[in-house]
């Protein structure tokens, strides 16, 4: 499901490929098709989706400057009454779960009502990152008033958080992403706050039981971003990798040059503005302006490969169709 950005990497990139797109031939691009427009908004952008599509969850700015939620069920559009200085709309799940972050509150909304997911005892704040699709489980941070000191969270369908630990060495951990078996993925850090840089950087996951393990990296800052069916992907290197987390020992392997955000139950990911089709090869995604001067956001790969995002020229909610 999600994922989200990290420290900017200042390695060389080398330009590999996975061995299923290595040999592939040049791939047409993803065509773009605009979302269904959302009546009494602006600057309305898609930021999630459900793994199977049916729920794409975005938000957009109402006429006295607030933030509004947005979800689009099948296609049609409905702002969920969930507003905010800013609202993000974070991630959904096939049963219409939809995780939120306001500048109030972290929100989990269901069944046609917000309930909030408290910051655990002893931090200041909190964020969310992903949900897991089977469980309901929700994932993200916590931090100080600061915005240090972070560790990973994940809260319960019964919205009861758990602080995850962060192993020695390290003063903070961000959460990136849940797969449905309950292994998070993410980072660990050392910072030294005081001079405002990070001493080391490793790409972890957290088991369900909440033990941590380190990702074999080549860099200084690598960071896993998401993880579906027991595969995570991220950074290292300036290197968009995968790994395999049912044998962790097993090094990283590279996609691409850039950084994979996200993934889905086909082993397609999402690299910058391109998506890894498993034996396709790297399809880049169709943008209205044709300097690419504006850009495009794509924020998730679904199982059907529908990627949803915004596109900076239109300023439009949009999907791109990979197949």
């Amino acid at each position: 499901m999600t994922r989200r950005a990290g420290l900017a990497l200042l390695a060389l990139a080398l330009p590999l490929l996975i061995p299923q797109i290595a040999h592939a031939v040049p791939a047409e691009m993803c065509l773009q098709h605009p979302l269904a427009a959302v009546s009494g908004l602006t600057g309305v952008g898609a930021s999630g989706a459900a793994p199977a599509g049916r729920f794409v969850v975005g938000s957009g700015e109402r006429s006295d400057g607030r933030q509004s939620v947005v979800r689009w069920h099948d296609g049609v559009p409905k702002q969920l009454g969930v507003t905010g200085g800013w609202a993000h709309a974070v991630d959904a799940s096939d049963d219409g779960q939809i995780l939120i972050t306001t500048d109030a509150a972290n929100l989990r909304y269901r069944d046609g009502a917000a309930e909030q997911l408290p910051t655990p005892a002893g931090y200041a704040d909190a964020r969310l990152s992903a949900i897991d699709n089977a469980h309901g489980l929700a994932v993200g941070y916590a931090t100080d008033a600061d915005g240090q000191n972070g560790h990973g969270v994940v809260w319960s369908a019964a919205n009861e958080p758990r602080v995850l630990p962060v192993p020695a060495g390290f003063n903070h951990a961000v959460a990136n992403d849940i797969d449905d078996d309950g292994t998070v993925v993410g980072i660990v850090q050392d910072w030294d706050w005081a001079n405002a840089r990070v001493r080391a950087q490793k790409a972890v996951f957290w088991r369900a039981d909440g033990t941590v393990g380190t990702l074999p990296t080549s860099g200084p800052y690598p960071e896993a971003t998401a993880v579906r069916s027991g595969t995570a992907v991220g950074t290292d290197v300036g290197q968009a990798v995968r790994w395999d987390l049912t044998t962790t020992g097993t090094p990283a392997t590279a996609i691409a040059p850039g950084k994979a955000t996200a993934l889905n139950d086909r082993g397609d990911i999402l690299i910058g503005t391109n998506a890894a089709i498993a034996g396709q090869g790297l399809r880049p995604l169709e943008q209205k302006d044709t300097g690419g001067a504006s850009g495009i956001s794509p924020a998730v790969i679904t199982n059907t490969r529908q990627l949803y995002g915004t596109d900076g020229y239109t300023q439009q909610p949009v999907r791109w169709n990979c197949n």
